[in-house]
């Protein structure tokens, strides 16, 4: 027999060489942690840290791209700087205009995993996109609103589409609106009390006329027993309007309005400071209005103030 050299071997020295045979032993490389079960992880931790419900959306989109391209069952070590470049590249042909926010979450996102000791570094913090020119949000005065309302036929989508053109209200804040947050008294809107804003900050927008009576109208409308944690613009199980329907029916009726498609439901909120801005209001006031951390990102409305700009030059004149 080959092995009867072994005989010859005493126990000990048989123990030994075991020994150094396991010690000697390299054990294949674990694959780590799938896109997959990272998505769901990273989804269920914004959840419990109590991010907002368009927040989470957009990030749980971004991870779908991400598989989509890669495959759900590879693991996200793996995803080198070159891999991630040309996943990159690919969205900025097949979706120019939501790469930039792609790119966006998916550095927080690969972050928390270099946190959680998944992977060792970012490589999506090393991708920069080729800067444009930047161009100035599209606004709408009165009557493309009321054209674009004219085409809606549920009274509440039309109401949360003008209380967002009479607050500056993003989507999210609209819909989470609750007559908590509403004191028709004084005329103040409180957003920010029961939902998260982006900036996590509370805000104070005064009712102008037209939304007093909207809101008037809806308070009628309302069961005295709901008012304190009801919705302002409730379904009729009591829920709130989810901001997908709400996106969409905008947009189909501005399509059927023939307007840009430049417009949308956000255009609310640019349409607030605009109008404002065009009225002579301070950018820093307006800044306040939509609860902007900085004044850097109110200034996009700047170039509107068309009257300050001639006032300026006019110095000039002799």
């Amino acid at each position: 027999m080959e092995l009867d050299f072994l005989k010859d071997i005493s126990e000990e020295s048989l123990r030994k060489l075991a020994f150094l045979f396991q010690a000697g032993k390299v054990e294949p490389e674990k694959a780590g942690v799938t896109i997959e079960d990272f998505k769901q992880e990273y989804i269920s931790h914004m959840k419990e840290k109590g991010y907002s419900n368009a927040y989470i959306t957009s990030s749980e989109f971004t991870l779908k791209k991400l598989f989509t391209y890669f495959g759900t069952a590879k693991a996200i070590k793996e995803i080198d700087i070159r891999s991630a470049e040309k996943f990159i590249y690919s969205l900025q042909k097949n979706a120019p205009r939501g790469v930039i926010n792609y790119l966006r979450n998916l550095k927080v996102i690969f972050s928390q995993a270099v946190k959680w000791e998944y992977i060792t570094e970012n490589v999506f913090n090393k991708i920069t996109l080729p800067k444009k020119q930047k161009t100035n949000p599209e606004f709408m005065g009165p009557t493309e609103l009321e054209l674009i309302c004219s085409f809606i036929t549920i009274q509440a989508i039309k109401d949360i589409i003008l209380f967002s053109f009479y607050t500056g209200a993003r989507l999210g804040e609209a819909i989470n609106i609750t007559w908590q947050d509403i004191d028709l008294t004084e005329r103040n809107i409180h957003i920010g009390r029961n939902c998260f804003t982006k900036s996590r900050k509370e805000r104070t927008v005064p009712i102008c006329n037209p939304l007093y009576e909207i809101l008037t109208r809806r308070k009628t409308e309302t069961k005295i027993i709901e008012l304190d944690a009801a919705y302002v613009f409730k379904q009729k199980d009591g829920d709130r309007y989810k901001p997908d329907f709400v996106s969409k029916s905008f947009c189909r009726a501005r399509r059927k309005a023939k307007l840009g498609e430049g417009i949308h439901f956000h255009t609310c909120r640019h349409s607030f400071a605009s109008n404002l801005v065009q009225k002579g209001v301070s950018i820093y006031t307006v800044k306040e209005l939509l609860g902007h951390s900085s004044v850097v990102m109110t200034e996009i409305y700047s170039h509107l103030q068309t009257e300050d700009l001639r006032k300026a030059v006019n110095l000039l004149n002799r």
